[in-house]
């Protein structure tokens, strides 16, 4: 019984933040677009509630194909540093993929050392052109050399 409380805690709180988004209508990169995604998972004392720990966001300004600006942001959704969001040795990367799933474009974040519960981003203005394979940008986040994340968006 708890781990289905649990599983449509987290369902409610996962569709809130997609209908949320999807009501403002930035589904795809076409003029620009924000996309959130949630890892990890924050308990109650005994597990009986749960929601997400933390959120992993992109942001992508442009057209189509032609990117003007990427952005990435992550944060804890409690503030407990226990959430799920506690980060160390981390890294954003932000990376373009065909309809295989098969990278098409990289861009390695610098790693950095230590440990964080703090909200973390990584901004990249510099204008790009996605390759003619490439259907979805992506922001991952990545600590102690382990993927946590990632959330993608569609290239119009």
């Amino acid at each position: 019984m708890r781990q289905h409380v649990r599983n449509l805690v987290l369902a409610v709180v996962g569709g809130a933040a997609a209908l949320t988004l999807t009501l403002g209508g930035v589904q795809t990169a076409q003029a620009s677009g924000v996309i959130l995604g949630v890892f990890g998972t924050a308990c109650l004392p005994g597990g009986g509630l749960c929601w997400p720990g933390g959120t992993l966001s992109v942001s992508v300004s442009g057209s189509g194909k032609k990117i003007a600006g990427q952005s990435a942001d992550v944060q804890d959704l409690i503030g407990s540093r226990g959430s799920g969001a506690v980060l160390c040795n981390w890294h954003i990367d932000f990376s373009d993929h065909n309809s295989k799933g098969k990278d098409t474009y990289r861009s390695d974040g610098a790693v950095h050392k230590g440990c964080t519960g703090a909200r973390i981003s990584r901004n990249v203005s510099k204008g790009r052109t996605a390759s003619s394979s490439a259907v979805q940008t992506c922001s991952e986040l990545w600590s102690q050399g382990a993927q946590v994340h990632r959330t993608c968006i569609n290239l119009g």
